[in-house]
Parts: structure tokens; C-alpha cells; sequence
């Protein structure tokens, strides 16, 4: 995957900062690419109120089901979130997304003050407000109870 080395929300460039590739049972999934500035490159800051995206390259098919399952399920394995509060929003959030291939990328860009876009290769498809949930939502791949602590120490440069 050849990816840039910066990525720009609204008018601030953001400078990459890791990359990482996610596997499971040796098959390759996808590889994701964080943009943030450098000062937020630790767990605690990432998942702040900071801009970031996270852009994330597919290397098989999904259907919405599978992100709407392995997302709640990650989400409500965080002890330091509280699923019931995210009610609405994570169904706002469920209702954007749509079919990937091998090759398409989403992104999330957290905006502060404005919230998480979704975007599908270059089209917008909707934001979601509210600093807890970008917390929660990052928090799949940006936290001590991400998807994989190898992958997000790949993704912060650890």
C-alpha cells in the first residue's frame, strides 16, 4: 500500500504517523494509516479531542453487517465506555456505511467541535457528533482495548 505522507481536514495538514497492517489467521484484512500531529502520538492524547484520520485500505469484501457486528462487539469490550450512552449515535453511525471491496478505503476524520466523518474512498457519506463517541469509535483501534495492541503500537509508532 502506498499511502501519503500527509492528509488535510478542512485546513490543517495533518503529517503521518503510523502505519499498520491488521491480520487475522495470517490473512491480511486491511492496513490503516493514522494522520495526527506528533504531540498526540500516545494512547491517552490520540483518542482526545484532537484532529486525526484514520484511513483504512481493504484487502477483502465487507458488507455493512460485518462492520456494524465487529464494531459494537469491539466497543462494548471497552471497560471505558459506556455502550448505553452511545446508543444513537453508533446508529447513525451504522446506517452510513456501505459495501468494500479489495482496494476501497474508508476514513475517519474527527473534526473538533464538529465530529466523525465517514468517508468511502472520496465521497462523504455523513458525521456523527460528540467527543465520546469519537473517543469510543477511535477507541477500536486507538486504545488499550483496541483490535490488537500490536497493531495500534504500529499505528503510534510504539
Amino acid at each position: 500500500i502506498c499511502v501519503p505522507l500527509t492528509y488535510t481536514i478542512e485546513d490543517r495538514t495533518l503529517p503521518l504517523l503510523g502505519l499498520s497492517t491488521f491480520r487475522w489467521l495470517g490473512l491480511k484484512i486491511y492496513t490503516a494509516a493514522l494522520y495526527t500531529e506528533p504531540q498526540h502520538a500516545d494512547i491517552d492524547a490520540v483518542v482526545g479531542p484532537v484532529p486525526k484520520a484514520l484511513v483504512i485500505y481493504y484487502h477483502r469484501s465487507f458488507e455493512p453487517a460485518d462492520f456494524i457486528e465487529s464494531s459494537r462487539q469491539l466497543i462494548e469490550d471497552n471497560p471505558n465506555v459506556r455502550i448505553d450512552e452511545l446508543s444513537d449515535p453508533l446508529q447513525r453511525m451504522d446506517a452510513l456505511y456501505r459495501e468494500v471491496t479489495p482496494g476501497d478505503r474508508y476514513t475517519l476524520e474527527f473534526h473538533p467541535g464538529r465530529g466523525t466523518a465517514l468517508v468511502l474512498n472520496s465521497e462523504r457519506l455523513g458525521t456523527v457528533s460528540g467527543d465520546n463517541f469519537a473517543a469510543a469509535y477511535f477507541g477500536i483501534w486507538l486504545s488499550r482495548y483496541s483490535i490488537s495492541e500490536s497493531f495500534t503500537k504500529r499505528l503510534l509508532r510504539g
